[in-house]
């Protein structure tokens, strides 16, 4: 969006994003019926930052990821209930 590559026309929660505030929702745009929350939001709030990537990239972050959290989890002894 900052590029000018892409718009965005509403966003899809009850309340606009602290990030993006020029964006309205789609209740602002007509669409009072329309409200999907993603959960997204809450964790911006806990400190997240959310990113943009392709489908190749994210499934190239989850495969390097595997590895060093299955290490994380066996060093500390966590077991699935």
């Amino acid at each position: 969006m900052n590029d000018g590559k892409l718009r965005a026309l509403a966003v899809g929660g009850k309340n606009r994003v602290r990030e993006l505030p020029q964006i309205p929702t789609m209740r602002e745009v007509g669409f009072a019926k329309v409200e999907c929350d993603a959960s997204i939001s809450r964790l911006v709030g806990l400190g997240f930052e959310p990113f943009t990537a392709t489908p190749e990239e994210v499934a190239a972050l989850i495969k390097s990821e595997l590895p060093k959290w299955a290490g994380v989890i066996r060093a500390a002894g966590i077991k699935p209930n």
